[in-house]
């Protein structure tokens, strides 16, 4: 191809018939054929050389018949005036033809560059089809995502529905809580206040319990009571049962033992034995009872129903039943429930405080124990 592309240039359109018929010129080095320049840089440079040689043979015929000198240096001068624009013509076309040569290499890189670009060409066809391959997989790379992401969104918009539904019940549940937490403090609040409140009434009660060991008035003590258990009916009884005794007292059981052996109970027997009408049986005995204290035997002893009364309420009293021993002489008739009626309304107004207290006790403590 360079050989045919030399050929080209130097032979110029003398050579362009015969490398039409002989040599197949594509397309793209058809131009070469066509260069107009270069034919008239021929053409030119072939009429120089024709003038050229008529010149010198002129001169060769000049000098072989031997015309006038003169006319033949006069021609010469001429020639030699001619010949630096000669050189001069033949400067600018070896100059047009240095041109041409570069133009030459130009093309010859152009052709080169034509080859490299069909290599790039198909280069970029395969890079082409790789890049497609890749836009293809990344288009289905891309469409999964986006499928997933629409399923991620669907999910998500799922869970933000459970999430606000479950923050829903934790709101419920934490106002729930909330209440029942308060509810209990306030439970509590009133069971500590409550059994702060037990705790000053016990010790109240315990207090109350050591005065009524004593007879002295314990009205101090049952106005502590009455602060503690206002606003509670359950103990309005009993603090009122203790209040009718508070101001005075109640007598002791060891003071109540004391008075029925001392006092009660010889004054019923002689209120008996002065009420009752002794008969002609009662005379002999008691006449019967004197001998035999004379004689010095032992009378046998025969105890009234009224002393025997007696003696079981003395024998209760011994036990420290004191509701017993009341029982018993409050089912005597007169003159001995007369006798007796004070230390009977001591005796009862004792039993009365000590069951009162023990109500008040148990009122105090079984919360506490429940």
């Amino acid at each position: 191809m360079a050989f045919c592309v030399s050929l080209i240039a130097l032979g110029g359109p003398t050579i362009k018939p015969w490398i039409e018929r002989h040599v197949d010129v594509p397309p793209r080095y058809a131009f070469l054929l066509g260069d107009g320049g270069v034919a008239e840089l021929a053409a030119r440079a072939d009429a120089l050389d024709r003038r050229l040689d008529g010149v010198a043979g002129r001169i060769d015929a000049i000098e072989a018949v031997g015309g006038n000198v003169n006319v033949a240096a006069l021609r010469i001068e001429r020639l030699e005036r001619a010949e630096p624009a000669i050189g001069t013509r033949l400067g600018d076309i070896t100059a047009r033809i240095d041109a041409f040569a570069t133009r030459l290499d130009a093309g010859e890189a152009r052709l080169n560059a034509t080859a490299s670009l069909d290599q790039i060409n198909e280069r970029g066809a395969a890079l082409q089809a790789s890049l497609a391959t890749a836009a293809a997989d990344h288009e289905r790379r891309v469409s999964a995502l986006e499928a997933d992401l629409a399923a991620s969104r669907s999910q998500l918009a799922a869970a933000q529905a459970d999430l606000s539904a479950l923050t829903g019940k934790l709101d419920a549940a934490a106002l729930a809580v909330q209440s029942e937490t308060a509810t209990a403090f306030e439970e509590l609040r009133r069971t500590d206040a409550a059994r702060a409140r037990t705790t000053r009434m016990a010790l109240a009660v315990q207090q109350l319990g050591a005065k009524l060991q004593t007879s002295r008035p314990f009205e101090r003590e049952m106005d502590v009571i009455r602060r503690l258990s206002a606003g509670n009916p359950a103990f309005a009884e009993t603090v009122a049962v203790l209040g009718q005794s508070a101001g005075t007292g109640v007598a002791t059981f060891g003071e109540l033992r004391e008075s029925y052996s001392s006092l009660v109970a010889p004054r019923i027997l002689t209120a008996v034995a002065a009420t009752t009408q002794r008969g002609i049986g009662d005379r002999l005995g008691s006449w019967l009872e004197s001998v035999a204290a004379a004689a010095g035997a032992e009378a046998p002893q025969t105890a009234s129903p009224e002393q025997q009364t007696l003696e079981a309420a003395a024998r209760r009293l011994a036990e420290s039943d004191l509701k017993g021993a009341v029982e018993l002489i409050s089912r005597m008739g007169a003159p001995a429930s007369i006798v007796a009626r004070r230390w009977l309304i001591e005796a009862n107004a004792r039993l009365a405080v000590d069951d009162a207290t023990a109500a008040l006790l148990s009122l105090t403590l079984d919360p506490v124990v429940e």
